[in-house]
């Protein structure tokens, strides 16, 4: 199992709240699907589908059962030991706790994990600029957010999604910038913002 790539997506989580809200040295919960909690750690779980079930067959329906019971009990190993393990301590996070709660892991980080983000990691400069944007204006223009992306590179995308819950998804070609994909949602005059993992986005966009 990887821890990495998961303290540094709660990291980055940390920092962008604290950006946004400020510094306050008290616990923080983070919540993450179960789905993309497995990709963080380079993990997988038996695909829970209808077919394998709900379907009349019996031994389709008896293999179905069997996947369940199985996430379960792997989910519950996982849990444990990410909840024994000192990796997150060394990382500067302190005694992180996991459990699971209504479907979904929650990740609870004890204050001096707050403050070693706030003191140690420093603000990512375009995640800096897209919070100051999004926080000085309530109706920003796509044209806006581009402009915002264009002053850190040229090569970025931008693209207008169909037949989804946002309007456009905007991210870099260069992940040193910065690796997540924004999606953008613009409403009765007033714009937000959400930023995916690539996996969770390439889901998103199906």
């Amino acid at each position: 199992m990887k821890k990495q790539k998961l303290i540094k997506n709660m990291t980055d989580q940390i920092k962008e709240a604290q950006i946004k809200l400020g510094f306050v040295r008290e616990s923080i919960r983070l919540y993450f699907p179960w789905e993309s909690f497995m990709v963080l750690l380079g993990e997988t779980l038996w695909e829970e589908n209808s077919s394998g079930i709900n379907s009349e067959d019996k031994i389709q329906q008896e293999n179905g059962n069997h996947k369940k019971t199985e996430n379960k009990a792997r989910k519950s190993r996982i849990l444990n030991e990410l909840n024994s393990s000192s990796e997150f301590a060394v990382s500067g996070l302190g005694q992180v706790s996991f459990r699971e709660s209504r479907g979904r892991v929650e990740v609870t980080i004890p204050p001096e994990g707050a403050e070693y983000v706030h003191r140690e990691i420093p603000d990512p400069p375009f995640l800096k600029e897209m919070i100051r944007l999004f926080g000085t204006h309530h109706d920003i223009s796509i044209h806006d957010i581009c402009d915002c992306f264009a002053r850190f590179s040229p090569d970025y995308v931008c693209l207008e999604m169909q037949d989804n819950d946002f309007d456009y998804a905007l991210y870099f070609q260069d992940k040193e910038i910065d690796p997540y994909y924004y999606c953008i949602k613009m409403e009765m005059g007033h714009t937000i913002y959400h930023r995916f993992m690539k996996e969770d986005y390439e889901k998103l966009v199906g």
